[in-house]
């Protein structure tokens, strides 16, 4: 028995308790998608906190990077894949281990729980992490192996930030602000890197073609799986870059009011947001698509204009449209 295949009948009998979890399974998985988190991180950066929006959200990128990058370099299968015993409803092209859902999940909920006082929303955001990570086996989308390998490099991830991060962002912060951006993008780049190096040279596994065949028998009509994919990559990357680099201008400002009214807020969320798809769709209009690394390239520049959008042009955006209360306190914490 491999290191997959002992997690086949926890699958098995997951999706045996019955269709009825399905659409809570399809929700709860949904949670875990880049979309939602690329929701709800703005929106708890420009109406609750931006100093946790910040710091949670480079965490989740990073996190997203490197799972990418993991997956390529692991490279070991989906259960759809190799065994026709297990249902799927939705494809996934990429490798499973270790899983995304579960370790980015782990991460974001699991730094909003460090933060929060009340008992009660701690056990909530541990209740999400999960139920996010069990829906992929109910899915038939991940291994319990792929689950557990994700909550651990997410375990690891938060305990080096919340050891080491502050004494690093203090060190930074004493560099002139040209300095902390560059800084931010060579880590940017560095990871943008390891993924398109990893998905051009990485040898693909023997078993690659009968798992191809796999997915596409238990999903006849979706898209033939592209594991060695560097896009996933090269989006966190181009992401982290573009909140880092906006977060450093922000902290620079300092006049950022994250208090306001809920009409006030309603209004952010509404323009924030509705900018944030402009210019996602906007610019994947105008910008080549494809696997040169010209797409790549402008890939990356993308996802960096996104996350300058939300730490720092959508916060000053909405002071110039005296979308908060006066009498609040602008954040002294923003970084």
């Amino acid at each position: 028995m491999t290191v997959l295949e002992w997690g086949y009948p926890l699958i098995l009998w997951t999706q045996n308790l019955g269709d009825w979890l399905l659409l809570p399974m399809q929700v709860f998985t949904a949670m875990g998608n880049e979309m939602f988190f690329m929701l709800v991180m703005p929106i708890f950066l420009w109406s609750f906190d931006a100093y946790v929006g910040l710091e949670v959200g480079l965490l989740l990128l990073f996190s997203s990077g490197l799972n990418a990058v993991a997956k390529m370099v692991v490279a070991l299968p989906r259960p759809f894949w190799v065994n026709p015993a297990v249902r799927v409803i939705e494809g996934s092209s990429g490798f499973g281990f270790p899983s995304g859902h579960a370790q980015n999940a782990f991460v974001m909920w699991g730094q909003i729980a460090l933060r929060l006082r009340q008992r009660l929303l701690k056990w909530i955001c541990v209740a999400l992490v999960l139920l996010i990570s069990i829906s992929r086996w109910y899915l038939g989308l991940h291994f319990p192996t792929d689950t557990f390998a994700g909550w651990v490099i997410a375990a690891m991830i938060l305990l080096l930030y919340n050891r080491y991060g502050q004494p690093v962002l203090r060190s930074v912060k004493q560099r002139s602000i040209g300095m902390q951006i560059t800084l931010c993008l060579i880590v940017a780049v560095i990871l943008a890197a390891a993924g398109w190096l990893t998905a051009s040279l990485r040898v693909p596994p023997a078993a690659l073609p009968s798992w191809e065949r796999g997915a596409l028998a238990a999903l006849p009509d979706s898209e033939p799986i592209t594991p060695f994919n560097p896009e996933a990559v090269i989006t966190s990357a181009g992401a982290w870059f573009g909140l880092a680099a906006g977060g450093v201008l922000l902290a620079a400002w300092g006049g950022y009011y994250e208090v306001a009214k809920p009409v006030q807020n309603g209004a952010r969320i509404v323009l924030g947001l509705g900018c944030l798809l402009g210019i996602q769709f906007g610019l994947d209009a105008l910008f080549p698509s494809g696997p040169s690394l010209a797409a790549a390239v402008f890939r990356f520049l993308r996802y960096s204009a996104l996350g300058f959008w939300i730490s720092y042009l959508a916060p000053r955006l909405f002071m110039l449209l005296k979308l908060h209360t006066p009498s609040s306190a602008p954040s002294t914490r923003n970084s």
